[in-house]
C-alpha cells in the first residue's frame, strides 16, 4: 500500500480541475500519484514546472493554430475541430496531472 493520501481530481462544477477527491488502487489518476510519490521533492517541483510550460504550449496552440498545425487553412471544419478538441483534452489531462503534482508538493510541505 502506498503511504499517504491519495487524490483524484474531479472536474467542479465550474469546470476545470480544482476539487481533490480519494481514490483507490485502479481509478484514472491512482498510478499517476502513486508514481509523483516516489519522486524527491526537487522531481515533483520540476514536473510542476513542466506541466505549466506543457498546458501554456497546449493553450498556445490552441489560441493560435495556424501557427502550430501545418496546412490548418486547408483543413476542412471538422478536422479543425477535431485538432482543438485533442488540444482540449491535453490541457485538461496535463491539469489534473498538474493538481496530482501540487497536491504531493502540498502534502510534503513544499
Amino acid at each position: 500500500m502506498i503511504p499517504g493520501n491519495i487524490y483524484s481530481i474531479a472536474n467542479s462544477p465550474e469546470g476545470g480541475y480544482n476539487r481533490l477527491m480519494r481514490v483507490q488502487p485502479g481509478d484514472r489518476h491512482y498510478g499517476e500519484y502513486a508514481n509523483l510519490l516516489t519522486l524527491s521533492d526537487a522531481q515533483v517541483a520540476k514536473s510542476i514546472r513542466s506541466y505549466k510550460k506543457q498546458i501554456a504550449h497546449h493553450m498556445e496552440k490552441r489560441n493560435n493554430p495556424a501557427l502550430h498545425a501545418i496546412g490548418w487553412h486547408n483543413l476542412d471544419d471538422r478536422e479543425k475541430s477535431g485538432l482543438t478538441r485533442y488540444w482540449e483534452k491535453e490541457i485538461d489531462d496535463l491539469n489534473a496531472k498538474l493538481a496530482l503534482a501540487q497536491a504531493v508538493a502540498n502534502e510534503r510541505g513544499l
